[in-house]
C-alpha cells in the first residue's frame, strides 16, 4: 500500500504540474556546465558527446554540481546497440530547443547500462514499480542525493499518441520542482524505502511448493505451441528458459517440457530473428511470428542460446542443434572477436541507410544478384515480394524484406540442417551485403559477457569436436586473465581502447568461473579448475551477504553517492549471478570433493528459494539450477590420454545429456575406464563407452 501511495504521489506531482514555462537559469556564479562525455571511453558516451544537452558522466563532481545548483538530475541509461535511445537522442538529445530546456532544469547524466549493470539494476527497479514496466532507454528524474521521483523510457520530442514529449514535460518537472520540493522529496524517500529498503527473505519460512514445478506451468500457460515462445510481442529467444525447460525434461521425462524447449529453438532459427544470411540472432523479435525484429546482435544471445542448441542437441541427438550452434560460434568468432582475442559486445540495431538496410533485401536487389532460378528459388524460400516488411517500422524502408523461413507445423520433424541458400550463392549475396555501409560494433569487451561466450566454445568445443572452438576460448580466456584481471584475482568488468576500468560485478565473477569450469573439462588443465576455486573464494569475501547467505551485485563502492545494496535472484538477459553461482558450487564440490561447496551451495538455494516461488518464471536459471545441483553428475575417466579409447570416452561423455556435468581425468597406464558418481554414490568402473551413456542416461 505504502509503494503505491509514494509512486502515485511522486507521478501525480510531476504529470499534474500547472506547468509554469518560464524556466529561468538558476544556476549560480562560478559553475559552467558543458558536455564532458567527450572524455569518456564508452561508445554510447561517445555518442552523445556532441549532443547539445550538457551531459555529464556519473561522478562526483555531477553531484556536486546538482547540490550546489541546487537542481535535480535528469538520469538517462542506455546503450550503443539500442534503436530507441538512438531514436530519443536523434529527436530530443540533439534538439536546440529541448537541450536549452534540459540545461536550464537539470543536471544531465548519461550512463551505459553495460558498463555499470549496478546502476541500471538499482534503477529498473525503481522504474518497474513507478511504471509497470522498464526498458532502454531509462529515462529517471533524481534528487541531487539519487532518489528517483519520476521514470519513464523512451520520451518523444513532442507530445502525441498518448505520450508527453520533452518539450511538454521539462517545463512540468521544473515547475513541480520549484513549487513542491518537499512533497517531492518525501515521495522520493519513501519510494526508496519501500522498493530498496534492508532486503529480506522467506529462508526460514516451511516453503514447500517446488520451484521447478511451478516454473514448468507457468511457462506452459504462457507457451505459443504453434509458433514457439512464451508471452506476447516482443518475442524473446527466452535461453534461461530454454535451459530450464531442457533439465526439467531431463529430471522428469515430461515431453511437454522438451517440446517447448526445441520448438521454440526452431521458431528462433527458422524466424526472421535469425540472420538468414550471415549467422547470428538479433536480440527480439517485434511480431508473434519471429518475423520483423529490431536488429541488434548482442553477444549474450549468442553465447546463451549457443549453449541452449547444445543441450537440445545432447537430450534430442538431432543434428537440427548442433548446426544452429554451429552456425551461432562461427559468426561469434568471425564477426565478433576483436584482435586481442577477446569478444565485443554489440552490434547496433541502426544501419546508416535506415533500420534494418543492412540485413534486408528487396525483390529487385536480389534478382540483380542472382541468376533468375537462384533468384526466384530464394524468393519463394525467405518470402521475399515486392511490398516489404519493414513499412510499419520507424525507419522503416518500404520494399524491402526480412529473410526468414516458413517454421514447419507442430510434430514435424526437423531437417539434419535449416534450409538456405547453396554456398555460391550466400557467398554472392555476402558479398553484395558488405558493400553496404555496416552496423556499428561496440568494441567494448565485458568480462561477464566473455565469461558466457567462453563457457559456450569450450562446452561446444567437446561436445562438437571442434578443436578450433577451443583455440577461440583459450585465447578470450587468455585476453580475460592478461588484461581484465587484478593481482588478487578480481575480474574487473570493462575493457576498451587498451585499458580495463572499474572492480568487476558478481556476474564477471561467476561467468568467468562458469567459464573456468567448461575450460577445465574441454582441456583437463587443473590450471583452470585453480582459477575458479581462487575466484570463488574472492566471490565469497566480496559478495557474500553473512545475513542471507546470498551474494551481492556490487561491492557499493560508488564514488557519486550511496547506492543501495541489491541481492539479484531474478533473470535479465542474461541469468543472475546467484543463479549461475548456485550451479558453480556445485559443479565445484564435485570436481573437488570439498563439502564446504555443497554446503554453501545449499545455503544459497535456501537463501533464494522464496524468490524462486514467488515468481517461479522470472528465475528459470534458479529453478534449473536447484533441479541439476543436487543431483550432480561427476565422471573420472582414467587412463592413457594419447590412447583412442580415451578420447571415444570423453566423446561419449560429451554426447550424453547430463545437465551441469563435470569431468575430471587421472592419467595413468591402466585401462581406459570411467566412474560415475551422483548422489553419493559412484558406479563400478566403466570400460567402454557405451556402458558410460547407459550410466549417464540412468539405464544402469
Amino acid at each position: 500500500m505504502m509503494r503505491s501511495i509514494a509512486v502515485a504521489a511522486a507521478c501525480a506531482l510531476v504529470l499534474d504540474g500547472c506547468g509554469n514555462t518560464g524556466g529561468g537559469d538558476i544556476s549560480h556564479a562560478g559553475t559552467v556546465l558543458s558536455n564532458r562525455l567527450s572524455e569518456e571511453s564508452s561508445p554510447y558516451l561517445l555518442q552523445h558527446s556532441g549532443n547539445p544537452v550538457h551531459w555529464q558522466p556519473w561522478d562526483d563532481a555531477a553531484f556536486l554540481a546538482a547540490r550546489k545548483l541546487d537542481r535535480p538530475i535528469f538520469l538517462s541509461i542506455g546503450y550503443s546497440s539500442c534503436h530507441w535511445c538512438h531514436v530519443m537522442e536523434e529527436e530530443s538529445f540533439r534538439d536546440a530547443a529541448v537541450a536549452d530546456r534540459m540545461n536550464r532544469a537539470f543536471i544531465c547524466i548519461k550512463v551505459d547500462r553495460e558498463e555499470r549493470p549496478d546502476l541500471d539494476n538499482v534503477y529498473m527497479r525503481y522504474a518497474m514499480a513507478m511504471t509497470g514496466s522498464g526498458g532502454w532507454p531509462l529515462n529517471l528524474v533524481l534528487t541531487p542525493d539519487g532518489k528517483p521521483f519520476f521514470a519513464a523510457t523512451y520520451i518523444p520530442r513532442e507530445s502525441g499518441y498518448g505520450r508527453r514529449g520533452m518539450l511538454e514535460l521539462v517545463p512540468l518537472i521544473e515547475d513541480a520542482w520549484s513549487s513542491r520540493r518537499e512533497e517531492l522529496m518525501e515521495a522520493a524517500e519513501d519510494i526508496s524505502s519501500v522498493l530498496l529498503g534492508p532486503v529480506t527473505d522467506r529462508s526460514g519460512e516451511d516453503i514447500r511448493e517446488d520451484p521447478s514445478t511451478l516454473c514448468f506451468r507457468e511457462l506452459q500457460v504462457s507457451y505459443d505451441e504453434t509458433r514457439g515462445g512464451f508471452g506476447s510481442a516482443p518475442r524473446f529467444p527466452s535461453p534461461n528458459s530454454i535451459l530450464f525447460l531442457l533439465r526439467y525434461y531431463h529430471y522428469s521425462r515430461d515431453e511437454a517440457s522438451l517440446g517447448m524447449a526445441v520448438r521454440t529453438l526452431a521458431a528462433v532459427r527458422y524466424g526472421g530473428i535469425w540472420d538468414q544470411l550471415g549467422g547470428g540472432l538479433h536480440r527480439y523479435a517485434t511480431d508473434m511470428e519471429w518475423h520483423v525484429p529490431h536488429f541488434e546482435k548482442m553477444l549474450y544471445d549468442q553465447a546463451l542460446v549457443a549453449i541452449a542448441c547444445l543441450e537440445a542437441f545432447q537430450a534430442t541427438e538431432e543434428p537440427f542443434f548442433a548446426c544452429m550452434a554451429v552456425e551461432i560460434l562461427d559468426f561469434v568468432i568471425e564477426e565478433m572477436r576483436s584482435p586481442m582475442g577477446g569478444f565485443c559486445s554489440a552490434f547496433d540495431a541502426d544501419s546508416p541507410g535506415g533500420e534494418g538496410a543492412y540485413y534486408t533485401w528487396s525483390r529487385e536487389e536480389l534478382e540483380g544478384s542472382l541468376d533468375p532460378a537462384t533468384a526466384a528459388e530464394l524468393e519463394d524460400l525467405w518470402g521475399i515480394d515486392g511490398l516489404g516488411d519493414l513499412t510499419g517500422l520507424p525507419g522503416g524502408i518500404p520494399g524491402r524484406n526480412v529473410p526468414r523461413l516458413e517454421l514447419p507445423p507442430p510434430g514435424m520433424a526437423l531437417p539434419d540442417s535449416p534450409p538456405g541458400p547453396d554456398a555460391r550463392a550466400r557467398a554472392r549475396l555476402l558479398e553484395v551485403r558488405e558493400l553496404r555501409p555496416s552496423p556499428f560494433l561496440d568494441t567494448k569487451v565485458l568480462a561477464d559477457w566473455n565469461g558466457l561466450t567462453i563457457a559456450a566454445l569450450a562446452r561446444a568445443s567437446w561436445v562438437l569436436g571442434r578443436p578450433d572452438f577451443l583455440d577461440a576460448a583459450t585465447g578470450a580466456m587468455s585476453f580475460v586473465r592478461d588484461s581484465m584481471t587484478l593481482e588478487d584475482g578480481a575480474v574487473l568488468h570493462s575493457w576498451i581502447s587498451g585499458s580495463a576500468s572499474r572492480m568487476g560485478f558478481l556476474d564477471d565473477q561467476a561467468f568467468i568461473i562458469w567459464a573456468c569450469i567448461e575450460m577445465h573439462t574441454a582441456t583437463h588443465d587443473h590450471g583452470y579448475l585453480d582459477m575458479a576455486l581462487e575466484l570463488q573464494s574472492l566471490q565469497d569475501r566480496l559478495y557474500l551477504d553473512p545475513a542471507t547467505g546470498a551474494y551481492r551485485f556490487s561491492e557499493d563502492d560508488d564514488d557519486a553517492i550511496d547506492l543501495p545494496e541489491t541481492i539479484e535472484s531474478f533473470d535479465g538477459a542474461v541469468p543472475s549471478g546467484n543463479s549461475v553461482t548456485l550451479s558453480n558450487l556445485y559443479r565445484l564440490w564435485g570436481l573437488t570433493g570439498e563439502y564446504s561447496m555443497r554446503r554453501r551451495a545449499d545455503s544459497l538455494g535456501e537463501a533464494l528459494r522464496g524468490r524462486a516461488v514467488s515468481a517461479p518464471s522470472a528465475h528459470a536459471m534458479l529453478a534449473a539450477a536447484m533441479l541439476s545441483g543436487p543431483e550432480h553428475v561427476h565422471v573420472t575417466i582414467t587412463g592413457d590420454p594419447s590412447d583412442p579409447a580415451f578420447a571415444e570416452m570423453m566423446k561419449a561423455a560429451g554426447e550424453a545429456y547430463s545437465p551441469d556435468l563435470t569431468v575430471s581425468v587421472e592419467e595413468n597406464e591402466n585401462e581406459v575406464r570411467a566412474v560415475v558418481c551422483a548422489a553419493g554414490t559412484c558406479s563400478s568402473p566403466a570400460a567402454s563407452p557405451s556402458r558410460l551413456r547407459a550410466l549417464l542416461a540412468g539405464d544402469d
